[in-house]
Parts: structure tokens; C-alpha cells; sequence
């Protein structure tokens, strides 16, 4: 028991000053969210009930893991924003450069454990090996290195950002203001029906992610609403999403598919009710916060042409192209892998692996 009070001490102080928007509280109830959340960021990459199932396959991916990526985005921006003493706006410089340090060198680290699989599946293909490797220089500069990596520097720019406004501008005008940039660029895209510019990080850190961070800040640093208007607002966002989402389901459309703009509701109050729910301390919390992070970061690792390869070898070769076990083989590899590093992590000589998370 005294140890789990040390690791949980420990945690509270880690990152910021005494007499914060947090009150040193450990928001366990939003590690579990997140945890959560890195399963359903799974089944976007693995969805194995799109072609059997199509209604539920939308309902899933539509109405829950699409808040995926916009809770992580709120729930860094609560826990960075929420570090500042009170009565200010932002936390000190010194941490704020500390934080976005850490990013890109989680950033970097994982862009470099996912060169072998790019590798295998350049060498599978017959690509150029240089070419790809010039292709993989310009992605971490402009796209992201993998599919998923793109949100460590678009978190590290929409904190950066959201800091700036708020040097300058309250925090609501800072939260308002995020959000009419977001709508501007879904006009924009659906005037012109080009997507192209989610292709680049730095696109998406200002048009998306500003938005979900400045949400954050904003119910990290506010009372807020009451316990049941958090709810009945939660409800009539969810039922918003429910209802446009199947308008576009009938219609057989794809167009702006993760955008729903009640999504903001969602997460807003989301995490408003799961600031307020507390949690008894358990170090369980602490492995769910650091293990949320690297099952959203290594659940690509083993790429798609490595999963065939692996599948011929053991003689299933038609399971490389289940839907089903390709999901079910992601998670049996990424929940060992993520708490063996947390175990690691703990040990002596393991320090290094917190860079990964």
C-alpha cells in the first residue's frame, strides 16, 4: 500500500506546480476513458464488422470510436492546462517546453520502430528501397510518419497554439475562437469537397485539433455546468450524431465522415462528467494511463503484409485476410507488449521506456 501511495505521489507531482486548476486530484476515471478509447482507435484501423455488418459497423465506428482521437486531444489539453496555478491561464514556459520536448521524442522513438515494417513491406512490394526511405523523410515533416503518428506533432503545435491564444485572449475567446476556425474549414471542405489537407499534421493541429485541446483547457480551468445538464447535454449530442449519422448512412455518404461537428458536444461534456467522478486510487489507474498511450502507439507495428507473412508460415494463409482475427491479433499483441513495458519501465534498468509514452 505505501508503495502505491508513492507511485500515485509521484504521478500527481510529476509534471506541475502546487496550487493548480487540478488541486493534485488524480482524474482516474479519464485514465480509464482514454483506456477505452485506445480500443475503439483499434477498430477504426481494424474493422472487422464493415462488410457482414454495416449498420453496426457505423454505429461503432460513427457514434463511438470516432471520439476517440478528439478525447485524447481534450483530455491532454485538461491535463496540461489544468497545471496552471490558479488564477492563471496557461502553466510556466519551462513546462511547457518540457512537454513538448517529450512529444517529439515520442515522435521520433516511434518513428523509428516503425522502419522495420515499412522496410518489410517496401522489400515484399519491390519498391525502391530509397525512395522510400526519401518518402518517409518528407511524411515526418509533413504527414506523419504512419497513419497514427500524425497526432504527437499536431498535439505538440495545437498545445503550442492553444497556449499562445491564451497569452493573449481569455479562455473563452480562445475556445470560441478554435472552434469557428474548425467550422471555417469544414465550409471550406464542403464547398470544395477537397480533403487533402488532412493529409498534413500542421493542417490538422490548427483546422481539428486546436479545437479539442482549447475544450479541454476550458473544462480543466471551469466549473461548468451542473451534473445533470452534463448529462442531459451529453444525451442531446450523442442523439445530434445518432441522427445525422444515419442521414448519412442512407445516403451512402463518406464525405466529411469523421467531422461531425456534434462532436464537440460529446467531448465537452464527457469530459466535464469524468472530471467530476472519482475514482478510489488504485494503481491499476496509473498502468491504464500509461498503457492507453503506447496501445494507440504500437497497434500498427505488425503491418499488414507481416500479418499475411505470418499466417502463410503457420499454414492459415486465408486468416491473413480475416477481418476478425486481424483485430483480435492486434489486441493479443499490444496489451502484452504495453504492460511488459510498463512492467520493464519499473525495473532499474529500464528507465529509458517512459520516452515511449
Amino acid at each position: 500500500m505505501q508503495k502505491i501511495g508513492v507511485q500515485f505521489l509521484e504521478a500527481t507531482d510529476n509534471w506541475g506546480d502546487k496550487m493548480n486548476y487540478l488541486k493534485n486530484k488524480q482524474y482516474n476515471f479519464i485514465d480509464l476513458l482514454r483506456f477505452i478509447m485506445a480500443f475503439f482507435v483499434i477498430y477504426i484501423h481494424k474493422p472487422f464488422l464493415m462488410d457482414s455488418y454495416p449498420l453496426i459497423n457505423m454505429i461503432i465506428t460513427q457514434m463511438f470510436a470516432r471520439c476517440a482521437v478528439p478525447f485524447y486531444l481534450a483530455a491532454a489539453g485538461f491535463l496540461f492546462f489544468g497545471r496552471a496555478q490558479s488564477g492563471q491561464k496557461t502553466p510556466s514556459r519551462e513546462y511547457l517546453l518540457r512537454y513538448i520536448k517529450r512529444l517529439l521524442i515520442m515522435y521520433c522513438v516511434w518513428s523509428v520502430l516503425y522502419i522495420p515494417p515499412k522496410l518489410y513491406s517496401c522489400i515484399v512490394q519491390h519498391e525502391s528501397m530509397p525512395g522510400m526511405l526519401l518518402d518517409y523523410l518528407k511524411h515526418i515533416f509533413l504527414h506523419g510518419t504512419h497513419i497514427h503518428l500524425w497526432f504527437l506533432p499536431a498535439l505538440a503545435i495545437a498545445i503550442c497554439l492553444t497556449y499562445l491564444f491564451l497569452t493573449k485572449l481569455s479562455i473563452k475567446a480562445t475556445l470560441v475562437i478554435s472552434i469557428l476556425i474548425n467550422l471555417a474549414y469544414k465550409a471550406f471542405v464542403f464547398s470544395t469537397h477537397n480533403e487533402k489537407g488532412e493529409d498534413y499534421f500542421l493542417i490538422l493541429s490548427v483546422c481539428f485539433c486546436f479545437a479539442f485541446v482549447a475544450i479541454g483547457a476550458y473544462v480543466a480551468q471551469n466549473k461548468g455546468f451542473s451534473k445533470k445538464a452534463n448529462y442531459f447535454g451529453l444525451g442531446i449530442s450523442f442523439l445530434l450524431v445518432v441522427i445525422t449519422e444515419i442521414i448519412r448512412f442512407k445516403a451512402e455518404s463518406t464525405f466529411l465522415k469523421e467531422k461531425n461537428i456534434f462532436m464537440f458536444g460529446i467531448i465537452y461534456f464527457l469530459l466535464s462528467i469524468a472530471k467530476e467522478i472519482e475514482l478510489k486510487p488504485r494503481l491499476c489507474y496509473l498502468y491504464l494511463r500509461k498503457s492507453s498511450s503506447l496501445i494507440y502507439l504500437s497497434h500498427l507495428l505488425v503491418g499488414e503484409r507481416m500479418l499475411y507473412t505470418l499466417a502463410y508460415l503457420i499454414g492459415q494463409e486465408q486468416l491473413g485476410y480475416n477481418p476478425l482475427f486481424k483485430f483480435l491479433f492486434v489486441l493479443l499483441y499490444t496489451l502484452p507488449l504495453s504492460f511488459g513495458l510498463i512492467w520493464l519501465e519499473e525495473k532499474k534498468h529500464f528507465g529509458i521506456i517512459k520516452r515511449l509514452h
